[in-house]
């Protein structure tokens, strides 16, 4: 009995809740069949209303096309910004404030549009009216509205949508989207401009007028309640179809967002050249012994530079070596790195071991004491205050500043991506492999672009055609297989003497060189040589002097320019497995030319700064009064930090250094 009693008393607690639920739905599909449903005022109203060509109809083709128009121009603008690579111009990386405000937009604008659920919720009324069997406008003519809402409601969320992934900043984000909002409502503008007579009095008549789909009422046909549930579906499709909408947008945000956060829309592979400018007097630290005052000349640190992780939310690109780009293997001293400095929102270049220390005049305790500061993050180069997450872009805006123990400004800095996305990319010399040239297996060409045409295998000196340097070949490097330091070739001659034909001043002044090594007595006679301290310091030691008898002259690039070099006997040629290392080759690390130390200046000749595949054509000069070291007697040394650069061609692009043809013996 107890069973049966509470049996009955769940009976009618359901009963209790249908006939409520049916109340409340009774309620609404009364409501329902008794609502006029009044279209908007806007001038796509005007294209169901109104007569065709009439000036009420002519004014809504003018105001949707007002819509297309800007909207195809916006479309337009922000596609320009997109490339193979990067489909929908997505910017190298934005801040955590940026993400946040480009989620809620998405949001807000698609709150702010309205012509998707218009256009939807006026196909749904004229269905229904053609269920009913009514016809009060042409249905063609509501279909071409709605159609032309919805082309202009998605226009707007797909521009919206553009715009918040390619802008990185926030009050551009809000900006962009305000605008986007004031093009897509035109046509509202427009109406109500028409409802206030400023384009006629026909338009204002027109336009004061209401129209409206009349309610189901209690027509015989929905005695059922079909009508009421469709129209209950209608508003559930429409509220779908906005949802979605707003999901789709945020899915998409959210993937550009994961990937750009692991920098698939930036270059991680860079080609990185700096300006010529040196800093006399660098402060080079090394472990367990006294810092040294080293002459830097910035271009050493030319070359590729690669992502290497990221600090203060932004990628950090490192030093590689001067041959392959690959890794240096030799931990110490390490590379340079280019990074952001977080504490004065710039870009700078800076080195581990290259320390930027100055003494300052601190008070304390009514006391003036020196102390010693160093610049933040230690850097050498740093460019304007900038939140950009593109390297590239910050180059291109130039403006840096240079630390040569004072700032210097507007230093020069190029950067470029070594990335490729078609042969085009590879000068059509190469085809483009996992975003990297591979030049033809001609090897006509060479470089990070297949840019570099193949070099010459013997070349002659303009001052003597029988001084003749060749090739350094390398047969086990199957991109070029010749010897490349900082992406350029090698070129070496074994010699013993003076190297006349490398050197400038008249006969005269040569001539006290002729047979020097044969006059000279270590032990006795001191020759000197007052316009020229690299013979006549390195002449007064022994080993230097049996140094001449059997050497190495080495013509190589260090970024930017060329410097022959006197080097102990390198087998070069030769496929011994201790032949030169280029990879681990470094301009400054290597003491190509200080001019502060004696036995780290084996640099002779240098060049002009050049971008130039090879020497040939390019003029050289001949180093002279640059070990301010050993200055003594009457020369003071104040010269620049290449000392006094002779010229060694009597014009300017005639060049030192010509290529040997074929059927040329290098005699004439």
């Amino acid at each position: 009995d107890m069973l049966e009693g509470e049996g009955d008393e769940d009976a009618k607690d359901s009963n209790n809740m249908r006939n409520l639920f049916g109340r409340w739905t009774d309620k609404r599909y009364s409501v329902w069949k008794f609502e006029n449903y009044d279209l908007p005022e806007s001038t796509f109203t005007l294209l169901i209303t109104e007569p065709v060509l009439s000036p009420g109809f002519l004014i809504g083709v003018v105001a949707v096309g007002i819509c297309v128009l800007s909207l195809t121009l916006v479309l337009i603008s922000e596609w320009d910004n997109t490339s193979p690579e990067n489909r929908f111009g997505v910017p190298a990386g934005v801040s955590k404030e940026v993400q946040v405000v480009q989620y809620l937009s998405v949001v807000i604008g698609v709150l702010m549009e309205t012509e998707v659920p218009l256009g939807l919720e006026i196909i749904g009324k004229e269905i229904e009216q053609y269920q009913l069997g009514r016809r009060p406008f042409n249905r063609g003519r509501v279909f071409f509205s709605c159609a032309l809402r919805l082309v202009v409601g998605y226009m707007f969320l797909f521009s919206l949508w553009l715009v918040v992934v390619q802008e990185s900043t926030v009050l551009d984000i809000f900006m962009d989207m305000l605008a986007l909002e004031f093009v897509e409502n035109v046509d509202d503008i427009i109406y109500e401009l028409c409802k206030r007579g400023f384009f006629g009095k026909n338009l204002r008549i027109v336009t004061n007028q209401n129209y409206s789909y009349e309610p189901p009422g209690t027509e015989e046909k929905d005695k059922s309640g079909r009508m009421a549930r469709f129209s209950v579906w209608c508003r559930r499709t429409i509220r779908i179809i906005y949802y979605m909408n707003m999901a789709a947008m945020l899915a998409m945000l959210l993937y550009v967002n994961l990937t750009q956060n692991v920098g698939n829309y930036r270059c991680k592979s860079l080609s990185v050249t700096f300006g010529d400018e040196v800093w006399e007097g660098a402060l080079v630290m090394h472990d367990g012994m006294d810092p040294e005052d080293r002459l830097l000349i910035y271009s050493h640190f030319n070359g590729i530079y690669v992502e290497g992780g990221r600090i203060n939310g932004r990628p950090s690109y490192i030093e590689m070596n001067k041959e392959d780009g690959d890794p240096f293997q030799r931990k110490d001293p390490g590379p340079a790195e280019i990074m952001y400095c977080e504490d004065i929102e710039a870009w700078v270049f800076r080195h581990s071991r290259i320390r930027t220390m100055v003494n300052v005049n601190v008070k304390e305790n009514n006391t003036e004491e020196k102390e010693k500061v160093e610049n933040e993050c230690n850097w050498l180069l740093r460019s304007p205050s900038t939140d950009d997450f593109d390297i590239i872009s910050v180059a291109e805006m130039g403006g840096w500043s240079v630390w040569k123990g004072v700032v210097g400004v507007n230093y020069p800095i190029t950067v470029t991506c070594n990335e490729c996305s078609s042969r085009a990319d590879c000068n059509y010399h190469g085809e483009c492999v996992d975003e990297k040239c591979v030049c033809d297996d001609d090897l006509n060409f060479f470089g990070v672009y297949c840019e570099l045409a193949k070099p010459c295998q013997q070349i002659r000196s303009e001052m003597d055609p029988n001084t003749i340097l060749t090739l350094a070949a390398d047969p086990n490097d199957d991109t070029s297989e010749f010897v490349e330091v900082y992406n350029r070739p090698l070129y070496y001659a074994h010699m013993s003497g003076i190297p006349f034909g490398l050197m400038g001043g008249k006969d005269k002044d040569l001539q006290k060189y002729a047979d020097v090594l044969g006059r000279r007595s270590l032990s006795g006679e001191n020759l000197t040589y007052d316009d020229d301290d690299f013979f006549d310091i390195h002449l007064r030691e022994e080993a230097f002097v049996n140094l001449m008898k059997n050497y190495t002259f080495v013509l190589g690039y260090t970024g930017q320019r060329w410097y022959g070099q006197i080097k102990p006997w390198i087998p070069l040629g030769d496929q011994s497995s201790d032949r030169f290392k280029e990879e681990e080759y470094h301009a400054f690390w290597a003491k190509t030319f200080t001019g502060l130390e004696k036995d780290d200046n084996a640099t002779l000749i240098i060049s002009d700064p050049t971008s130039s595949e090879t020497p040939v054509g390019v003029d050289f000069y001949e180093l002279r009064r640059r070990n301010s070291v050993f200055a003594e007697g009457e020369y003071d040394y104040d010269y620049g930090p290449f000392g006094v650069l002779v010229p060694l061609v009597g014009y300017e692009g005639v060049g030192l250094f010509h290529c040997i043809r074929n059927g040329d013996n290098g005699g004439g």
